[in-house]
């Protein structure tokens, strides 16, 4: 009888015991939420909010990325909806030499759609997710150049992709003479123009000539370089994330930098990575 009874309180005591850490897990699971899901209701306070964005302001692009033959007989065409497209070209597509460039692939992606009636914006890239491909000039890759590229690195420090070494005074150069060359063919003609995002994975152990500071700075100067070139058509530079900081726990002010310097300059900021209602 009595080891029945210790049988039976301890299997009482071990379900209570179960009970109390299960609910202790649950309650840490809420009270601990996911920091990416810390906004999650922030918008609902604005739900009443009047915008100031007239109803017909906001313009529609359909994204290709460098799939530029997909826009040949796209349902988009005939869709009222959609403004144009946004097609991404490489640096190294657009200057295949050092000084020679070759803008015929955008002429042809211009002319096709402006016999639809659309329009034309274009994402110029000089980063890249993918080990195996580059985006720059062949002749940035040489030493006049600190070769020109890094690579990126994910958060594991496996190669992701390179990026160009916007930070190095002499590819700045290079990459505002592209800017400028495409600005007189293009500026006035096309919808608008963005560079690509700021987020790189790249740090000083990677560069020893980068820091998140110069970078900040040089973004600047490309933006400035990008306004002067295109000063009719939209141009927009793609700011999301900064090196050396992480918002909002860790405000360097880098990134509100960009934004702050956009606004003064003419140069419109947006982002992919972007979570409307977060």
């Amino acid at each position: 009888m009595i080891n029945n009874l210790s049988a039976a309180l301890k299997l009482k005591t071990g379900v209570m015991l179960f009970l109390i850490i299960t609910i202790f897990i649950i309650l840490s699971g809420c009270t601990r939420q996911r920091r990416s899901e810390r906004y999650l209701d922030a918008y609902k306070k604005y739900e009443d909010a009047i915008c100031p964005v007239p109803d017909d302001g906001i313009r529609n692009y359909v994204y290709f990325a460098r799939d530029r033959e997909a826009i040949h007989d796209h349902p988009f065409l005939n869709c009222p909806r959609f403004e144009g497209a946004q097609i991404m070209y490489a640096w190294r597509q657009l200057e295949p030499e050092k000084d020679r460039y070759d803008f015929s692939v955008i002429d042809e992606d211009f002319t096709y759609l402006k016999s639809y009636g659309k329009k034309l914006f274009i994402q110029l890239q000089d980063a890249t997710f993918s080990p195996q491909y580059r985006a720059v000039p062949d002749y940035l890759m040489t030493a006049e150049y600190d070769s020109g590229a890094v690579v990126q690195r994910n958060d594991n420090g496996r190669p992701e992709g390179w990026v160009a070494k916007r930070w190095n005074r002499k590819v700045q150069e290079r990459f505002a003479l592209l800017l400028s060359a495409l600005g007189k063919a293009f500026d006035g003609k096309i919808e608008g123009i963005n560079l690509q995002e700021s987020s790189i994975g790249v740090s000083v152990r990677d560069d020893s000539s980068f820091t998140p500071a110069v970078y900040a700075a040089a973004l600047k100067t490309n933006m400035l370089a990008l306004k002067k070139a295109f000063p009719n058509s939209t141009a927009m530079q793609y700011a999301n994330f900064m090196p050396g900081e992480w918002l909002p726990s860790s405000d360097k002010g880098y990134l509100r930098s960009l934004y702050e310097y956009g606004e003064r300059i003419g140069v419109g900021l947006g982002a992919p990575d972007l979570m409307v209602r977060r």
